[in-house]
C-alpha cells in the first residue's frame, strides 16, 4: 500500500498520522496511500453528488415548462453547489480543511440532507416513488459506509 520508495522513517509517521486522524494532516497526501476500498467510497461518494445534482435539474425542468425549467434547474443546480461548497466544518479531512463560511458539523450534515433530499424529490417527481425510494436506500447504505466520516462531523 505505502510505496517502498518511502524510507521506513517517512512510512512510520504516515501510519502514525493515520492512526490519529483517518485522513491523516493533509487529506490530498493521505488519499495517496489509502487502499482501493478506501478509494471506492469517496469515488462512490462523488458519483453520489453528481447524480444528486442531476436529479436536482430534472426537478427543476419538471416543475416549469419551456425556458423557465431550465433556469430553474441550473438555479437549483448552482444552490446546491454553492452549499457544498462553502459551507463547511473547518479542519473537515474529507474536504480541503478550509472554510469560506465555518459551520458545525450538525449544520453540515443537515445541508448534505437537504441537497440530497431535494435530489430524492427530483427524482420521485420525474420518475415515481419505486426509483426515489431506492435512491434512498442507495444513500442511506452509503452513510452507513462512510460513518467514520459522519461521527467526526458530529463531534465539530
Amino acid at each position: 500500500m505505502i510505496p517502498m520508495d518511502v524510507r521506513h522513517a517517512d512510512r512510520d509517521l504516515l501510519v502514525h498520522q493515520a492512526s490519529e486522524r483517518p485522513w491523516g494532516e493533509d487529506p490530498g497526501v493521505f488519499l495517496f496511500y489509502l487502499g482501493p476500498m478506501e478509494h471506492l467510497k469517496w469515488y462512490l461518494r462523488f458519483l453520489l453528488e453528481v447524480m444528486t445534482l442531476v436529479f436536482i435539474a430534472w426537478l427543476g425542468v419538471d416543475l416549469l415548462p419551456g425556458p423557465r425549467g431550465v433556469v430553474l434547474a441550473l438555479s437549483l443546480v448552482v444552490s446546491a453547489l454553492l452549499l457544498w461548497g462553502i459551507f463547511n466544518v473547518p479542519d473537515d479531512p474529507s474536504r480541503n480543511g478550509k472554510a469560506p463560511i465555518p459551520v458545525s458539523g450538525w449544520v453540515r450534515l443537515f445541508l448534505e440532507f437537504l441537497v440530497f433530499g431535494t435530489g430524492i424529490a427530483g427524482l420521485w417527481v420525474a420518475q415515481g416513488m419505486a426509483p426515489a425510494l431506492i435512491w434512498t436506500l442507495i444513500l442511506i447504505l452509503h452513510q452507513f459506509q462512510i460513518k467514520e466520516r459522519n461521527r467526526w462531523l458530529v463531534k465539530h
